[in-house]
C-alpha cells in the first residue's frame, strides 16, 4: 500500500474490503472500463448478491465513473488517489452525524472518515448504488458496525451525495433520509 501524505488509513478490520470490492466489480464489469490497477475482475467468496445499479436520470456517466473510481481506489487501499477525486478546497457536510462537523479540503473528507470509522467496531460498509443527476451523485451504502462502548450493532441506509465540477467532487454531503438524499441531488422520489 502507498503511504498517503493525507493519512486516511482506517483501525484494523475496519472495512470489510471483500464485500465492497465484489459490489464494485461487478459495476466495474458492467462499464466496460479496463481492469483497475490492483484490483482482480473476480467476484469474492460470500458475495451478498448486491449489485451496484447505475441509474441514468442526468446528462452524462462521467460524474459517476469518477465517484465509482474514487471507491475502487479507495477499496483497493488506494487512499491517495481516492482523495485525489477531491478538488482540494471541497466541503463535507457530515452535519447529519452525532460530531456534527462540516470538513473543509482533502484532509477534512480523510478527517471525517477517520472520526466516523473510530467511533464504531468493526465498521464497514456496501454500495448499493450510484445515481447519475447531472453535476450530482448519489451514493447509496448500507453501513454496519458495532458500537465501541457498548457493542450494540448497529446497520443504516445512508446517502453521501456529491457535486462535482470540472471532474472533481467539490461538495460531498452525508445524509441518512431517501428522499432528502434525492432533493439535494436534484431528483424527485
Amino acid at each position: 500500500m502507498r503511504e498517503s501524505a493525507i493519512a486516511w488509513r482506517q483501525p484494523e478490520g475496519a472495512i470489510r474490503r471483500s464485500a465492497l470490492r465484489s459490489v464494485l466489480l461487478l459495476a466495474h464489469r458492467r462499464s466496460g472500463s479496463p481492469e483497475p490497477r490492483g484490483v482482480p475482475l473476480r467476484m469474492e467468496s460470500g458475495h451478498s448478491g448486491r449489485g451496484a445499479r447505475y441509474s441514468l436520470t442526468g446528462m452524462s456517466q462521467d460524474n459517476v465513473e469518477i465517484v465509482r473510481r474514487h471507491l475502487v481506489a479507495f477499496a483497493s487501499g488506494d487512499y491517495e488517489g481516492a482523495l485525489a477525486a477531491y478538488h482540494p478546497d471541497v466541503v463535507c457536510d457530515a452535519t447529519v452525524r452525532p460530531e456534527g462537523r462540516v470538513y473543509q479540503g482533502r484532509e477534512g473528507v480523510a478527517e471525517a472518515i477517520r472520526v466516523w470509522a473510530g467511533t464504531w467496531d468493526d465498521w464497514g460498509f456496501e454500495l448499493d448504488a450510484l445515481i447519475d443527476a447531472g453535476e450530482c451523485v448519489v451514493m447509496v451504502v448500507r453501513e454496519s458496525a458495532r458500537g465501541k462502548g457498548s457493542g450494540v450493532p448497529v446497520v443504516q441506509e445512508t446517502f453521501w451525495v456529491y457535486t462535482l465540477r470540472s471532474g472533481q467532487i467539490v461538495h460531498a454531503k452525508v445524509l441518512v433520509d431517501r428522499s432528502q438524499a434525492l432533493e439535494a441531488a436534484g431528483l424527485s422520489k
